[in-house]
């Protein structure tokens, strides 16, 4: 599922993510854009934040394989 999918199932917002996750809001609001993929390390708190496993995260995934779609439909690295 998209990050922010994830998000708003839990109902929270970018800044509660964000305090939970202790990830910046910038860094959120860019994955969930497609602006940028998250490092493992943000994708793991992001995970364990939302209580998933971080495989079940597309943007994480997408970073792992190093490709990933943006808004503008546009797939691979930027």
């Amino acid at each position: 599922m998209k990050l922010q999918e994830l998000r708003e199932e839990k109902q929270l917002s970018i800044e509660g993510l964000s305090e939970h996750a202790r990830v910046p809001v910038r860094t959120i609001t860019s994955i969930e854009e497609g602006r940028s993929v998250p490092s493992q390390i943000t994708g793991n708190k992001l995970a364990k934040a939302l209580e998933v496993r971080p495989d079940q995260i597309d943007e994480v995934m997408a970073a792992v394989h190093g490709a990933w779609e943006g808004k503008d439909g546009y797939l691979g690295p930027r």
